[in-house]
């Protein structure tokens, strides 16, 4: 069926009502042995966070999590969205004896359609946390597949847009566009994620592209640049250049640079200049030092 055939059908949809009604949630009781985490959830869970939050939650009470009706295998009824430290807290609370394990949750009453849709609820539940860069990385590159997803789908409404038969049907399509027209990737998940910067201003979305191209990834920053080798060879160069330069100073009084490849001297005039050479002329030493060490390499 056509996105038109479906606006025919159901006038309704795309309406702000019909959006508040797909998304109605209502608070439930539910027991920890009836909920079962979300496979789609991304997010580290680190064990001392869950003792911490179980202290909390034994003296102040459980608050909400987030769920979604769905029946399976397990046995269970309902899939986690959101709250999956506090689940986990929970749940050692009850196992521990010091909880009767009845969770508030607030319960979408619509099922998610797919994977993208789901990974989206995971995702709008979570703007609360304090995120590691690695965290940023992930999300950011998350959204980036939803993205993409809402891009076929936009593709998919235009068609229908084109179909329209009056106004009224484009307005209504309209309102089920995804992507905002001629919003780019990076700004559109800069608007989603909400990051800010330490100052309080919102991540742009070229500092989004640069999560997306790896520079703020954790493999990033992880990886150590890569140590030059440096060859015997160089190494008794760099000492017989070290040991020159220490040697020129010391008898012109000058300011000596010395690479393999390049000598400089610094001199206050031209009467400076003469005095410099002179002296390297008529130093034996320095003969004697240039003969032994120093010997070109013919190819």
């Amino acid at each position: 069926m056509s996105l038109l055939s479906e606006f025919e059908a159901t006038p309704q949809k795309g309406t702000v009502g019909s959006h508040m009604r797909k998304n109605k949630q209502q608070i439930e009781m539910i027991h920890i042995n009836d909920i079962r985490p979300n496979k789609l959830n991304f997010f580290h869970i680190n064990e001392e966070d869950v003792k911490s939050l179980a202290d909390e939650l034994e003296k102040n009470g459980v608050n909400n999590g987030r769920v979604y009706y769905q029946e399976g295998e397990d046995g269970k009824h309902y899939t986690l969205i959101g709250g999956e430290t506090r689940y986990h807290a929970l749940n050692l609370l009850f196992q521990e004896g010091k909880h009767d394990g009845m969770f508030p949750m607030y319960v979408i009453e619509q099922t998610p359609e797919d994977e993208i849709s789901e990974l989206e609820l995971i995702m709008s539940d979570n703007h609360q946390r304090n995120f590691s860069e690695e965290d940023k990385r992930i999300i950011i590159q998350n959204y980036e597949k939803i993205y993409k997803y809402h891009k076929l789908k936009d593709k998919e409404l235009d068609k229908a847009i084109k179909n329209a038969e009056n106004p009224m049907q484009v307005t209504i399509l309209e309102e089920q566009r995804r992507i905002p027209k001629g919003m780019e990737k990076r700004d559109w998940i800069a608007q989603k994620t909400g990051f800010t910067n330490r100052n309080g201003t919102p991540l742009t979305g070229r500092q989004i592209q640069t999560y997306l191209t790896g520079e703020f990834s954790g493999k990033a920053q992880e990886t150590k640049p890569k140590e030059k080798v440096v060859s015997q060879e160089e190494l008794e160069q760099k000492e017989v250049l070290g040991t020159l330069k220490k040697y020129l100073v010391e008898i012109t009084d000058a300011k000596i640079s010395i690479t393999p490849t390049k000598l400089s001297i610094g001199y206050a005039n031209l009467y400076d200049l003469n005095r410099i050479l002179q002296t390297l002329k008529t130093d034996n030493e320095l003969d004697h030092i240039t003969k032994t060490y120093l010997k070109t390499k013919r190819g």
